[in-house]
């Protein structure tokens, strides 16, 4: 009988079909990796990462902001003792040291607020590098359960280490010179310091018995003695 019927499998021992069932493998995975990532839409986080991005948003907000209160504080407490101690409660100088620190506090506020935003763009970043390494698995027909498990332990990981790159450095110290928020107030206390003592030395002058002016005529010719 004549032996030219086709080999089971299409006549390449069953490789096209081996490699369309692989295709479908890394195709499902991908889809099944990125659903990890990405809700249905395909570009928003799913429920569970922004959950941790909200997560690292408020532990970088409150790693910063104790100390951040702390030294509001203050400088606040120092503003007053320095307007008490001048007695310029109320005034333009006070108006003038009081912006200063309100404007000391919204650029603390503002650095704050990046450093919570840098937070999860770090935190974005990362996720972004897992994802392409893990497409790159599923690409080499990867172990599924290993490259899923790896897309969930891995996005946790991130969120660590953003959170870890992100407070490793403080915030900038905005009232380490915080003399320069009593500025005016100091020029205001030298100068009313300058008017009283003036004004102590007219009137020590002033008198007849005064030994600096004693011999001299006063205003009407009259020596004093």
């Amino acid at each position: 009988m004549g032996g030219g019927g086709k080999a089971p499998g299409g006549g390449d021992g069953g490789a096209a079909a081996r490699e369309a069932a692989r295709q479908k493998r890394i195709t499902t995975l991908k889809a099944d990796v990125r659903k990890n990532f990405f809700g249905e839409d395909g570009t928003s986080p799913t429920d569970e990462r922004e959950a941790r991005f909200v997560d690292i948003e408020n532990r970088t907000r409150e790693f910063f902001t104790p100390q951040f209160e702390q030294d509001v504080g203050d400088a606040q407490r120092e503003l007053d003792f320095a307007l008490a101690r001048r007695g310029t409660f109320g005034g333009s100088a006070q108006v003038d040291a009081q912006g200063r620190l309100a404007d000391k506090v919204g650029l603390g506020e503002r650095e704050i607020g990046q450093k919570v935003l840098g937070a999860r763009t770090e935190a974005e970043r990362l996720d972004n590098i897992l994802l392409s390494n893990l497409l790159d698995q599923a690409n080499q027909d990867g172990d599924r359960q290993g490259i899923l498990a790896g897309a969930r332990s891995g996005q946790i990981a991130n969120t660590n280490t953003a959170f870890s790159n992100i407070t490793r450095n403080a915030i900038e110290n905005q009232f380490s010179n915080v003399g320069t928020l009593f500025k005016d107030i100091s020029d205001t206390g030298i100068i009313n310091q300058g008017v009283q003592q003036g004004a102590q030395i007219a009137a020590l002058l002033g008198k007849t018995n005064n030994p600096f002016i004693s011999g001299l005529p006063d205003s009407k010719g009259r020596v004093t003695k």
